[in-house]
C-alpha cells in the first residue's frame, strides 16, 4: 500500500473514532468493528501496522473508556438489565477490572501432566 493510501486509510479510521466521541454516536470498540467500517480487509489494517497506530490505538481506548462510563452511569438505573451490562464491560474492560468482576485472578494458569507408557502386549 502506497503512503497516500495509507495516510488517506489512517485518516479514515480516526475519523470514525472520533465519531464516536460524539455525544450520542455509538463508540466503536474493538479493532474489529473499526475494520469492517473502512474499505479494507483485517490482514491490510495488519499488515500495515494501523493496529499499533498510537492516534488509532488511543482514540479506540478513548472510546473503549467512555462506554464503561456510560454503563457505570446505568446500572443504577430501575430500568437497566444489569447482566448484559456487566457482560459488555468484561469485554471491553482490562484484564484488572475482569479480575474484580469474576472475583479471581485470570493469572490462574492450570498444568495439565501427561504421561506415556509403552503398550504391553
Amino acid at each position: 500500500m502506497d503512503d497516500k493510501r495509507l495516510k488517506k486509510l489512517k485518516a479514515s479510521a480516526l475519523k470514525i473514532l472520533e465519531n464516536g466521541l460524539i455525544e450520542g454516536e455509538f463508540p466503536v470498540l474493538s479493532i474489529c468493528e473499526l475494520v469492517n467500517k473502512l474499505p479494507v480487509c483485517r490482514k491490510t489494517f495488519y499488515d500495515v501496522g494501523l493496529n499499533k497506530d498510537d492516534d488509532i490505538v488511543d482514540l479506540l481506548n478513548a472510546n473503549k473508556v467512555k462506554k464503561k462510563a456510560e454503563l457505570r452511569q446505568n446500572w443504577g438505573s430501575d430500568d437497566a438489565a444489569p447482566i448484559l451490562q456487566i457482560a459488555l464491560y468484561k469485554l471491553i474492560g482490562t484484564k484488572e477490572e475482569r479480575e474484580i468482576l469474576n472475583n479471581k485472578s485470570t493469572d490462574e494458569q492450570k498444568k495439565i501432566e501427561i504421561s506415556w507408557a509403552p503398550i504391553q502386549e
